[in-house]
């Protein structure tokens, strides 16, 4: 059964279900019965995996995978920026370097890399 997912500020609901978080939420959606999202981090915070997940009862299952970690190459890691779902299901993020990545949803690695810019 598909979760209905919504977020307000840094609030995220599940069934309505309340969840407060310390940052604003920038995106948010139901994929398989988990729950992907990922919060926006102020550049005074040193957090760059930013995109989380939980299961249906709201428990955490993963926080996504450190870019560097999965592809040294990149030399650098910043914060994600944008979080997606593509029609195919497959979630993405990318960075503001234009940096895109698939994300695997069970376990939060990065399973492609691909620079847009």
């Amino acid at each position: 059964m598909q979760q209905n997912v919504q977020y307000r500020k840094n609030t995220l609901f599940i069934n309505n279900r309340p969840l407060n978080f310390d940052y604003t939420i920038g995106n948010a959606f139901s994929v398989n019965n988990k729950i992907v999202f990922m919060l926006e981090i102020p550049p005074q915070d040193e957090t760059l995996r930013n995109i989380y997940c939980l299961n249906s009862n709201c428990q955490f299952l993963w926080q996504v995978q450190s870019p560097l970690e999965a592809y040294p190459e990149i030399g650098q890691e910043i914060p994600f920026t944008n979080l997606a779902i593509r029609e195919n299901g497959t979630v993405t993020a990318s960075d503001f370097l234009g940096r895109n990545f698939d994300i695997d949803e069970n376990t939060g690695k990065l399973i492609n890399f691909k620079v847009a810019r």
